[in-house]
C-alpha cells in the first residue's frame, strides 16, 4: 500500500554502500523507518531531498508484514539550514529528536508530538539555542504523552496548594505534594515558588515562542535541570547522553 504523509527526520543510518534507513516522525502514522535505496548514487532522485531535522512530504510503500517500509519519493518542505552551521543549535535539535525517538512507539500516531517537535525546531531555527527551550520541550512532551506533572494541587490528596509556599515534589507520585502527603517520602525534594511558577507556565502554554522572550536565572535553570531530569527518568525511563551534551554546550 502506498502512503503519503508529512514527516520530520529523526535519524539517518547507513543501510548499505548506497542506501540509508531514515527514521521519521510522521504526521499521520507516528514513528516509522523507511529504506531509501540508492540515495548515495550520483544520479539518485533522493539527493538533497532529506537530512536531519527536515520536514518533508514522503511517499512510501507501507509493508503490512515485517521489514522496512520503502521510500518512493521525498520532497523537502522545511529544511532549517541553521542546524548545518550552528553547532549549539544542532546539539539541541539532536537532543529533541533523540528524546522523541526514544519515547515514542513504532507506528503509534502522535499528532501533538509531531506538532510539538516541529514547533521546537522552528523556534531553534529562528532564535537560536536556549536552555529554556529544551526544558519547555521536555515538559510539553511529557504533557503530550500523558505524564504532565501536577503542580497546582497535591498529586495524592488533590488538595489545592498555595502559590507562595515552598513545597515538596516527588515525581514517583506524579507531582507536588502537600506537607502531610510528603511526610516520610525519601524521594521528595523541595521546589521553590519561582521554579514552580515557571513549570506551571510551561505546562499550560503550548507556544514555544514564549521561551524566546523568557530568561530564567542560572539558579532556576540548575534546579529545573535536576527536576526535569528526574521527571524524565521516572516516567519515560530513559537517560540520554544527548541531553548532557546539549546542556554542556549551552553552558
Amino acid at each position: 500500500m502506498i502512503e503519503k504523509t508529512d514527516a520530520i527526520v529523526l535519524r539517518v543510518s547507513p543501510y548499505s554502500n548506497t542506501s540509508h534507513v531514515v527514521t521519521w516522525l510522521t504526521k499521520s502514522a507516528g514513528k516509522l523507518a523507511t529504506a531509501v535505496k540508492g540515495v548515495q548514487r550520483p544520479k539518485s532522485l533522493f539527493l538533497g531531498q532529506y537530512d536531519l531535522f527536515y520536514t518533508c512530504e514522503v511517499l512510501y510503500y507501507h509493508r503490512k508484514t515485517t521489514g522496512l517500509h520503502i521510500a518512493k519519493e521525498c520532497t523537502p518542505l522545511i529544511t532549517r539550514p541553521r542546524f548545518r552551521s550552528d553547532w549549539r543549535a544542532f546539539a539541541c535539535a539532536s537532543y529533541i529528536a533523540d528524546l522523541v525517538l526514544r519515547s515514542t512507539m513504532e507506528e503509534d500516531p502522535q499528532h501533538e508530538v509531531f506538532r510539538l517537535i516541529g514547533l521546537a525546531l522552528d523556534v531553534l531555527q529562528e532564535h537560536g539555542p536556549k536552555t529554556e527551550l529544551l526544558f519547555w520541550f521536555e515538559i510539553r512532551l511529557l504533557h503530550a504523552l500523558g505524564y504532565a506533572p501536577t503542580l497546582s494541587r497535591c498529586a495524592e490528596c488533590r488538595k489545592p496548594l498555595p502559590a507562595v509556599l515552598t513545597e515538596k515534589v516527588a515525581w514517583a507520585s506524579h507531582g507536588i505534594l502537600c506537607t502531610r502527603c510528603a511526610s516520610g517520602k525519601s524521594d521528595a525534594t523541595t521546589i521553590a515558588p519561582d521554579v514552580r511558577a515557571v513549570m506551571q507556565r510551561w505546562t499550560s502554554d503550548e507556544n514555544a515562542r514564549i521561551v524566546a522572550t523568557m530568561r530564567c536565572t542560572q539558579a532556576q535553570l540548575q534546579i529545573l535541570q535536576n527536576l526535569l531530569d528526574a521527571l524524565v527518568r521516572t516516567h519515560l525511563e530513559i537517560t540520554l547522553e544527548s541531553r548532557k551534551i546539549a546542556l554542556g554546550m549551552l553552558g
